[in-house]
């Protein structure tokens, strides 16, 4: 599976959280910014507008690599049970993360955010594919949601945004720049 983490607002999404996790992604030419029509091919960020953190990957180095080709990035496991892992502080409300990815795995898992590695002390605002659909949890009440008749493990890149917003009433997941997600859960109680 590839990866590239980033955080950014766009139109119809909540505020950006202010940091990237070291990447943003930029889609040139689209008329419509909500609308995405290819894969990365600039994954740098804006100078001032990330934050440099410390990660920790899984896995030996034969197992995880990191990949720069046409002007991005982008982070290659070679199986499962492998994860980055961040400390940072994501907010509970108001916050859209989004990134690239491809697999050919079902059943991955995208993201998620934790107190611990690997959720040893709570865990929250899951993002993976079930059947190769998006599906997504966030801690407490009505918070599961699971989009129907996408096959997200097709080994092409895929553009996935989620939105947890009170202002907009609620959370909302975009795969390729179309909503697929729609629930009522706008915010996290984790």
């Amino acid at each position: 599976m590839h990866f590239t983490p980033c955080i950014r607002s766009t139109r119809r999404l909540a505020k950006a959280t202010g940091l990237s996790l070291g990447l943003a992604m930029a889609a040139n030419g689209v008329t419509d910014p909500a609308k995405i029509t290819s894969q990365p091919s600039d994954v740098s960020a804006e100078a001032g507008s990330a934050t440099s953190l410390a990660a920790e990957a899984s896995g030996s180095p034969n197992t995880y690599r990191w990949y720069r080709a046409n002007g991005g990035s982008a982070l290659s496991f070679a199986g499962g049970n492998q994860y980055v892992s961040v400390p940072i502080d994501v907010p509970e409300t108001e916050c859209t993360v989004e990134f690239w990815f491809r697999t050919e795995d079902p059943n991955a898992g995208l993201f998620c955010v934790v107190d611990a590695n690997l959720g040893g002390g709570g865990h929250d605002r899951h993002l993976h594919l079930t059947g190769g659909n998006i599906r997504v949890r966030t801690y407490s009440g009505p918070g599961v949601e699971v989009s129907e008749g996408l096959n997200l493990a097709d080994g092409k890149w895929h553009h996935i945004a989620h939105v947890i917003s009170y202002e907009l009433g609620g959370q909302f997941v975009y795969v390729d720049g179309e909503l697929v997600i729609e629930g009522v859960k706008d915010m996290s109680d984790f």
